[in-house]
């Protein structure tokens, strides 16, 4: 199934949104694989202080805690 993520970061107090679409198996992996997305985007921008702000599926899901969690 494909999944639609909007995501919002702030990277040393500067928002950044970024959208993307993603193939999953199932519905549960979707944290894990935004973890990783997030993970990639951090070390594009030299590791510098990021947090979560909010992370949204097809527009109208709200899944940042499960991310949040996820990530630690």
């Amino acid at each position: 199934m494909k999944v639609l993520v909007d995501l919002v970061l702030s990277i040393d107090g500067t928002h950044m949104r970024k959208g993307g679409e993603f193939e999953v198996r199932k519905r549960p992996d979707v944290p894990l694989l935004v973890c990783r997305w997030i993970n990639q985007i951090k070390m594009d921008t030299g590791y510098r202080e990021t947090e979560i702000v909010s992370v949204y599926l097809d527009g109208d899901e709200d899944v940042t805690e499960q991310v949040r969690l996820a990530c630690r």
